[in-house]
């Protein structure tokens, strides 16, 4: 290839030609690969917004119906007549042990209930159960403990009589303290009356918040590298698809709260839309109750969110071969249409040289007295003279 190249040098005119054609050969390659990264990364976009739409509308049915599970729950429980028993007598012990053992009995098989308790109208613990994991714990009168300034509280003993609160996530405080290992915790409230009608205080259970992220778990997204679901309150946004234990740096990203945040501006301005912020697409909608007037979410002013994000750049360069390779893959097309160009211009100048010989030779052995005859390498009779036909009877056609 390397003595076909040298031994067959372009003229000046032909590598002018050839450097048109290579050139228009690179341009047409150039809009063929635009074109095609065009198509298929719009191609991959749709089928990545899909799946975390899809993701989102999933997400946002099981929350709903975890919300109701909870609120069920804790409406059969506060009915008990063991805990209207208590709350007509609160200060009988045996009473106390009954609505105590009930609680026990309908929190002990619940991996995402951690504590339940009951608290009065002053905002003061009357009984309080924790639950770690498989371990039970009555917690005796003299380390219960007031609650009245808790943000919780004072939002829940404003809901309806016959509504559920439920709070925003928050880490468990004890004591004023956060409660180290992390605990994310969503509360669920509500009334409890006496027999007189009478508002006595509240039943409170808290949800473990890593319990309750699981519930992306039920539909898990394909490569969810550089994609995520998550639920956005008030003030923070958890991530239901990376929730390692006590690494809240992977869980949560904490909100300013603020109408200067541009995510919670964005999203606040439509019950379901999508925006790009720091090249991230971001698709959120606003979390449907089965029963709205039931709930009460926090203070009432901030919905919940179903937030889905994907970085479309990260995941072209990363999972998509093409995408990711476009520009070498561009170069090493243009390289070899180049070189093809540049062949077929050698080719071409070979055949109009060997055309211009033959023709030379032609007019010489056409004025010869001798017969002439001209074989190729492959020892093929390419041409004979007149002379040649007539001294052995052959005719040109017959070669």
């Amino acid at each position: 290839m390397k003595t076909f190249f040298e031994n067959t040098k372009l003229t000046y005119k032909n590598l002018r030609y050839a450097a048109v054609i290579s050139l228009f050969t690179a341009l047409l390659i150039a809009i063929l690969m635009i074109t095609i990264y065009r198509f298929q990364y719009g191609e991959v976009e749709t089928n990545y917004h899909t799946e975390i739409q899809t993701a989102v509308n999933i997400t946002e049915v099981f929350v709903s119906q975890r919300i109701d599970s909870l609120a069920s729950k804790l409406k059969i429980l506060a009915s008990a007549s063991e805990i209207n028993d208590f709350i007509n007598s609160p200060q009988d012990g045996t009473v106390k042990y009954n609505s105590q053992k009930k609680i026990i009995e309908n929190i002990d098989d619940l991996n995402d209930i951690t504590q339940i308790r009951i608290i009065d109208s002053e905002g003061q613990e009357r009984i309080r159960i924790n639950k770690n994991r498989d371990q039970l714990e009555v917690v005796d009168d003299g380390e219960l403990q007031n609650k009245s300034n808790r943000y919780y509280f004072k939002d829940a003993m404003e809901i309806g009589n016959d509504q559920i609160y439920v709070s925003d996530f928050d880490l468990n405080i004890e004591g004023d303290q956060i409660v180290v290992p992390y605990e994310p915790t969503i509360r669920f409230a509500t009334k409890l009356f006496d027999e007189e009608g009478s508002l006595f205080g509240l039943m409170i259970i808290n949800v473990d918040g890593y319990e309750f992220f699981k519930t992306i778990s039920e539909y898990e997204l394909v490569n969810a590298e550089y994609k995520e679901i998550g639920i956005m309150d008030c003030n923070n946004y958890w991530s239901l698809s990376d929730t390692n234990e006590n690494d809240l740096d992977q869980v949560v990203l904490t909100m300013e709260g603020t109408d200067e945040s541009p995510f919670i501006s964005m999203v606040e301005r439509n019950a379901t839309g999508e925006f790009v912020l720091d090249n991230n697409n971001y698709l959120y909608k606003k979390l449907q109750l089965s029963n709205e007037t039931m709930f009460q979410i926090e203070d009432g002013e901030c919905p919940w969110y179903i937030v889905g994000h994907y970085n479309m750049a990260l995941l072209a360069k990363d999972k998509q071969f093409i995408l990711r390779n476009i520009l070498p893959i561009s170069v090493i097309l243009c390289i070899i249409g180049i070189l093809i160009s540049y062949t077929i211009m050698i080719l071409l100048q070979v055949k109009a040289n060997d055309n211009l010989l033959l023709m030379v030779s032609s007019y010489i052995s056409d004025s010869s007295q001798d017969g002439i005859i001209i074989l190729n390498s492959r020892k093929v009779i390419v041409y004979c003279n007149q002379v040649f036909e007539e001294i052995y009877s052959y005719k040109k056609i017959e070669f």
